[in-house]
């Protein structure tokens, strides 16, 4: 499960795809229900949900819409967030859900889905909790400590692949920014590898120069751009 948990992760960095993969993969060979919500700018958003029966995925969506859920510092999602460390309710009864859901409405609709017990585990990389994933259980269903472990070792892989896409996205939106930046002020840029003798110009050094947008970026042209007075002291 594991191994195939880790080749969804690594097939592309657009990690919301990735995730639902992952939870309908999670869905039935670990739980009957997962669901992963991410941290994105100080925001808890849910990016991923699946269940056993696809049609009670409908039914979950309508109650994840209609009760956002709003986490608690000192228990569930919330605590898990702040503490990085799992959490395992091996039994969901009736007075615990009392207990927890006073409005009864919103008691019933979580009813309907039968749950019997809870895994909320971090997404974290590096000391940093991303997220979390949550694994329920219903019907005849039980978890163990050993479903419990087996969740840290998926959130932990799963972190790495959200880690690498936030970053791979914020190289993008980086590279996009200086583009812009370079557009308006009329600037062009140009990277020379010495060792490998390859030179790259960006399209802006190309206009500049009166180049066309696919003239060669090459070592021996390079040089000829330059300035004359100033071509001997850049070499």
């Amino acid at each position: 499960f594991l191994a195939e948990a880790s080749a969804i992760l690594a097939s592309s960095l657009d990690y919301e795809v990735t995730l639902q993969r992952v939870a309908q993969l999670a869905v039935p060979r670990v739980a009957d229900w997962c669901t992963v919500q991410v941290v994105e700018n100080g925001a808890l958003s849910r990016v991923a949900v699946a269940h056993i029966d696809p049609a009670m995925v409908k039914l979950a969506q309508d109650y994840l819409a209609r009760y956002p859920e709003k986490p608690r510092e000192d228990r569930g999602l919330g605590r898990v967030l702040r503490t990085g460390e799992p959490e395992f309710v091996p039994a969901i009864t009736e007075e615990l859900l009392s207990a927890g859901i006073p409005d009864p409405e919103q008691r019933g609709m979580l009813q309907r889905l039968g749950l019997t017990a809870s895994i909320v585990v971090p997404l974290k990389s590096r000391g940093k909790v991303l997220g979390a994933i949550r694994l329920l259980a219903s019907g005849e269903r039980r978890f163990r400590e050993d479903d419990v472990r087996l969740g840290q070792d998926l959130a932990r892989r799963a972190a790495a692949a959200i880690e690498n896409a936030q970053l791979h996205r914020a190289v993008l939106e980086q590279e996009n920014r200086f583009r812009l930046a370079h557009a308006a002020a009329r600037m062009g840029a140009w990277s020379w590898d010495i060792v490998n003798g390859r030179m790259t110009w960006s399209d802006e050094f190309r206009e500049l120069h009166g180049l066309t947008h696919n003239a060669a970026s090459t070592e021996g042209a390079g040089p000829g751009l330059i300035y004359p007075d100033d071509r001997e002291r850049v070499l």
